[in-house]
């Protein structure tokens, strides 16, 4: 059983992480007009493609299609917890990720995935 002053330690480092994402969230917006919403957007259509992901097959995806990379890649955290937010994903546990040198990463799965989905009727 955790005590009370450890939970309290983990309760104060994650809001320094979710205040962390959101700073870095508002400055990627500032630096790149909407940035935040159109990570978002790229988060929803890769979800719609795949069953399953991690922030970093968005990132790769979105950056390669064009999306400028934030300055502080908390950015991203931000967009993922949104979209986690907005009923597009959910948590379903844990993988290795190359851009954490194998350090597990949430496991995300996709509540928009469509086998049917064909983006160039969108």
């Amino acid at each position: 059983m955790i005590d009370d002053a450890l939970q309290s330690a983990i309760e104060r480092a994650r809001a320094r992480g979710h205040a962390g994402a959101e700073a870095a969230a508002e400055h990627a917006d500032l630096v790149h007009s909407n940035w935040t919403e159109r990570a978002i957007t790229y988060i929803h259509l890769y979800a719609r493609q795949h069953p399953y992901l991690r922030c970093e097959h968005c990132r790769v995806w979105a950056e390669h299609d064009g999306l400028p990379p934030p300055t502080d890649k908390r950015a991203w955290g931000w967009a993922i917890q949104e979209a986690r937010r907005q009923g597009l994903i959910e948590p379903a546990g844990y993988e290795a990720a190359i851009s954490s040198n194998g350090s597990p990463k949430v496991r995300w799965k996709s509540l928009v995935y469509s086998t049917g989905y064909r983006e160039d009727i969108e």
